[in-house]
């Protein structure tokens, strides 16, 4: 993975062009027992920041210790966003010129806030988004399939918009075409919308394993969530 990462057939390398607002750095962890505890702690704020609403609505809830027991299955592999880039310019500068950086408010690309926000020293503050996946059989009826299943991509809210969520996953469906792995699969609140048509977009469809909608006598119950899958040649 560390190889394919280096040979960057997603052009991930290209979000840390030096003349880019907040270049960034990726960082390939490959069990979740390598993470730090200060980076597993941004992997779940940006979590709860971004998904911590659909959560608190579905029926499963939102329960920050069991979410981390799952992100700490040492199976899980991380691919870290980092903006370590951005800190070492920041640092690079005269005082002058950082001392008028910090009091700058954002502007509505909001390049100096998320400098603000996330460029400082520690591990934790570096890390503005995170894509994690697995190797597994968690194909059910066929449980001797073996995929390779996204369980988080999250990015903060101003890196989206760039083409930065679909190009994390395409390099997960490298891997796994690199690994000789077939099916993808990923599961995506039904609330949001937004992000189940961009995985449509990329040839993810419903997969039979999904969950289905309950028909009650006077109401449909719609599932919380869908399981998606895509299968590539």
């Amino acid at each position: 993975m560390q190889k394919l990462l280096g040979e960057d057939p997603v052009g991930l390398r290209g979000y840390g062009a030096a003349h880019l607002p907040c270049p960034l750095s990726f960082d390939l962890v490959r069990s979740a027992g390598e993470l730090k505890k200060s980076e597993m702690d941004a992997c779940i704020g940006l979590v709860e920041k971004t998904s911590g609403r659909d959560y608190r609505a579905s029926s499963i809830g939102w329960n920050p210790r069991k979410k981390r027991e799952e992100m700490l299955d040492t199976e899980m592999v991380y691919l870290l966003v980092r903006q370590g880039a951005v800190a070492e310019q920041t640092q690079a500068q005269d005082m002058a010129d950082s001392e008028k950086a910090k009091a700058t408010p954002a502007d509505e690309k909001g390049s100096p806030q998320l400098i603000q926000d996330y460029a400082s020293v520690s591990d934790a503050e570096e890390i503005v988004g995170f894509i994690s996946f697995m190797f597994t059989y968690d194909d059910p009826p066929h449980d001797d399939y073996e995929v390779v299943y996204i369980y988080e991509i999250h990015l903060h809210e101003r890196l989206r918009g760039q083409g930065l969520g679909s190009n994390l996953i395409k390099f997960v469906e490298q891997t796994a075409q690199h690994c000789g792995i077939a099916k993808t699969m990923l599961t995506v609140f039904t609330a949001n919308e937004g992000a189940k048509r961009m995985y449509e977009r990329m040839g993810y469809g419903r997969d039979e394993c999904s969950p289905k909608d309950r028909v009650m006598r006077n109401k449909t119950v719609k599932a919380d969530y869908v399981i998606m899958s895509k299968e590539m040649a």
